[in-house]
């Protein structure tokens, strides 16, 4: 059986991550690709996800999973969010 690679994206409060899943038909090997800090900024008085630096956080990991050779099957991105209450 071919090796099929799976990418999760984790995006949380402080840090993000990709890992990555390999399948050989038999047994699942994960592990974490990329890690990264998400500082959030100030933005009129409210607190926001710096997307531009997250996006190219998660372009690296995705890159570095991709050295490997063993094409990338699917991408999934989850994410943390808080809001205040009112």
């Amino acid at each position: 059986m071919t090796l099929m690679k799976l990418l999760a994206i984790d995006l949380g409060a402080s840090s993000g991550r990709v890992m990555q899943a390999i399948y050989n038909g038999h047994s699942i090997q994960l592990s974490e690709v990329h890690r990264f800090k998400n500082e959030p900024m100030n933005v009129n008085d409210g607190l926001y996800w710096n997307i531009l630096h997250l996006f190219g956080e998660i372009k690296i990991g995705i890159k570095k999973a991709s050295a490997e050779g063993i094409p990338i099957r699917s991408i999934s991105v989850d994410t943390w969010v808080w809001t205040m209450p009112t």
